[in-house]
């Protein structure tokens, strides 16, 4: 997995890679998981499929694991990026992908200027036709606890007049912080 995407990070470097490179090795990351044995389900995709405008979407946050796989699922139909933590503009590797995404980053640790920039800059991803990720936990967890949940992903959708596709995720292939620690 690691080969995968080190190779993406080269040629997101070299300034040759975009959204359709992004779903394809996305889409080998998945494939290499399910080869060590990683079980992936996927249902009710025709709600992104046959979505024909930008969109939020919305789910909980269990490990790193959505950020690498949710392209794969989703590029495919429609463009997306994710609303990230800004650190992650900076881990080697994943950082050249990243900017390549052009994601809302937000520092986490002022809530009032994180809902600022999702606001102004989702606002202007989803005005370019860029769907928006928004994972509205306070912090990635194992298990699913609504009251983690913020409102951030409908404030966004309400604001910019698109509208919210909920997803429920269980990547628990990969515990959080197994491999790397973010």
């Amino acid at each position: 997995m690691f080969f995968i995407v080190a190779q993406a990070a080269r040629r997101a470097k070299r300034g040759t890679y975009d959204g359709t490179d992004w779903g394809k090795s996305s889409y080998e990351v998945l494939q290499a998981i399910e080869k060590i044995g990683v079980r992936v389900e996927i249902t009710g995709i025709d709600h992104v499929k046959n979505h024909n405008r930008p969109a939020i979407i919305v789910g909980n946050h269990m490990s790193m694991m959505e950020t690498l796989l949710l392209p794969a699922i989703i590029q495919p139909f429609m463009d997306v990026t994710f609303v990230i933590k800004e650190s992650l503009l900076n881990y080697p590797v994943f950082k050249h992908v990243m900017h390549t995404r052009d994601p809302v980053a937000v520092g986490r640790t002022n809530p009032r200027q994180d809902l600022k920039v999702v606001m102004t800059e989702g606002k202007e991803r989803l005005g370019r036709g860029v769907s928006v990720i928004v994972f509205p936990q306070t912090t990635r967890s194992q298990t699913f606890d609504p009251k983690q949940m913020s409102s951030i992903g409908v404030k966004l959708a309400r604001k910019a007049g698109v509208s919210v596709i909920p997803l429920a995720l269980k990547t628990d292939g990969w515990r959080n912080g197994s491999m790397v620690k973010d």
